[in-house]
């Protein structure tokens, strides 16, 4: 999200520009994944003076779990950082479970 894209400028400052209806914050299901989604959401909250506007945070599972995968979601939503949150396991895209990860996104911006 603060990758840079140009001088002064990151990832983030292009999003905002497009002014966008929804968010997807990306990450990866594994240790560190709660540090990544807290930080993302200070950033976009800070930014934006306000709690953004539908927001979906979806967990990559990784090549190589570790103890924590499979339990970060659940912990999101626990501590109150997110409620909205989906797991796209690893695997064909034409899955029955990533097709319904896929679903549970696309439902929360429709």
């Amino acid at each position: 999200m603060l990758s840079p894209i140009g001088p002064n400028e990151t990832n983030l400052d292009l999003a905002l520009s497009v002014e966008p209806d929804g968010w997807l914050l990306v990450g990866v299901d594994r240790l560190g994944a709660l540090h990544d989604v807290a930080a993302c959401l200070l950033a976009l909250r800070t930014r934006l003076s306000t709690t953004p506007h539908r927001l979906v945070v979806l967990l990559q599972t990784p090549a190589v779990p570790d103890a924590s995968t499979g339990t970060n979601a659940a912990e999101l939503r626990v501590l109150g950082v997110e409620s909205m949150v989906v797991t796209m396991p690893r695997g064909v895209p034409t899955s029955p479970a990533c097709q319904a990860a896929a679903r549970a996104v696309l439902s929360h911006f429709t």
